[in-house]
């Protein structure tokens, strides 16, 4: 791996290069030219820890074609989270710890605003699961006193998601000692202001997003993407397993389930993706190649975790024509995030895989 120094340069580079009359249109190289298609390559540096993880990774692209990930560590003795950058996709600067608290800090979500990054996880204590915000002027620097608890439930976890619609952070998690019925339900956050520097500077009260929760089923794992034509769409998964049990959405019943919104707060059912099959569906994504909406997610199967993508517009044919991901590279796993890239048609993925339960990534095109 390249040096932060060196990649500090690389950055500066880079980002001169993208102005001007450079680029792919006169027949100048890209900056990701150098992204090709491949198998599944081991990103995360080595874990020292006896029982090393890491997982829950995020990646996303900047205005600047730079690339962000975010992922859950325990590399340095306890549950962390971490970053690396990259200017072309292919080199990456060493991990950067953002979280220092003594309480395990997993699945974050980072986002490019108003010219800083901000970054929503949730942390979780012997009793309590929570949700909380940070922000970044490079995505780099993270300063554990600028900490931020959105919420300050029992429960609230499995994911917190958020993105930004109008200038306002939205987030969305699942609690289940907010639903009242002994169910998980989708909840719904919203910043209630910015300071000069683009920082939210408070939080809504937690409301539920009742036309999605079941009365009986847990509702988990909200992801929620801007749709091509306007609007958005939200995946998560359903349930008839344990709502108490932190691994409870690992249930045989677990489906993708999916919704609209034209605002990202007023929602409406749309289905399931898949009937009732006895197979565990659960921790889903989205991305946009075009116009096609795709979901990822994982898939049990005789207790092997494969990575699955479907495409949104082809839900009436389902399961014919899926793209078995861990078929296709050999490496199984979880928790999938995709980023467009530069480079036409072209795509990264990462997820958490491997015995060793590392942070993967692979270039593809669509």
């Amino acid at each position: 791996m390249r040096s932060v120094a060196a990649l500090g340069l690389l950055l500066i580079l880079a980002a001169c290069g993208s102005e001007g009359d450079g680029g792919e249109d006169d027949g100048d190289p890209g900056p990701h030219d150098g992204l090709t298609p491949g198998g599944a390559i081991v990103l995360s540096p080595t874990n020292p820890n006896a029982s090393p993880k890491d997982e829950d990774p995020c990646i996303i692209l900047n205005e600047f074609g730079h690339f962000y990930m975010a992922w859950l560590s325990n590399r340095d003795g306890n549950d962390e989270i971490y970053v690396m950058r990259s200017t072309e996709g292919e080199f990456w600067s060493s991990p950067n710890r953002v979280t220092t608290n003594a309480d395990a800090d997993w699945y974050p979500t980072l986002v490019r605003d108003s010219n800083r990054y901000h970054m929503l996880w949730m942390r979780q204590t012997a009793t309590t699961r929570t949700v909380w915000y940070n922000s970044s002027p490079d995505g780099i620097t993270w300063l554990s006193a600028n900490e931020q608890q959105v919420t300050t439930g029992v429960s609230d976890d499995f994911v917190p998601y958020f993105l930004v619609i109008g200038g306002v952070f939205h987030v969305y998690f699942d609690s289940e000692m907010r639903s009242g019925d002994g169910t998980r339900g989708l909840f719904h956050v919203t910043s209630t202001g910015r300071d000069s520097i683009g920082v939210a500077t408070g939080w809504s009260a937690p409301a539920e997003i009742t036309a999605l929760n079941h009365p009986t089923e847990s509702d988990q794992f909200p992801f929620v993407a801007p749709r091509p034509t306007g609007g958005y769409l939200m995946t998560f998964i359903r349930h008839a397993g344990s709502a108490t049990l932190i691994n409870g959405y690992l249930d045989p019943t677990s489906d993708i389930n999916w919704a609209t919104s034209p605002d990202g707060v007023n929602w409406t059912y749309g289905g399931a993706v898949m009937a009732e099959d006895g197979a565990t569906d659960t921790i889903p994504a989205l991305y946009t190649a075009g116009s096609e909406e795709t979901f990822s997610f994982m898939r049990g199967i005789s207790g092997q975790p494969y990575i699955l993508e479907y495409d949104f517009s082809d839900l009436a044919n389902w399961p014919t024509g899926w793209n078995n991901v861990t078929l296709a590279n050999g490496v199984g796993g979880w928790s999938c995030r995709t980023t467009p890239t530069l480079k036409s048609n072209t795509y990264i993925r990462v997820w958490t895989g491997g015995a060793d339960l590392r942070i993967y990534h692979e270039v593809f095109t669509r």
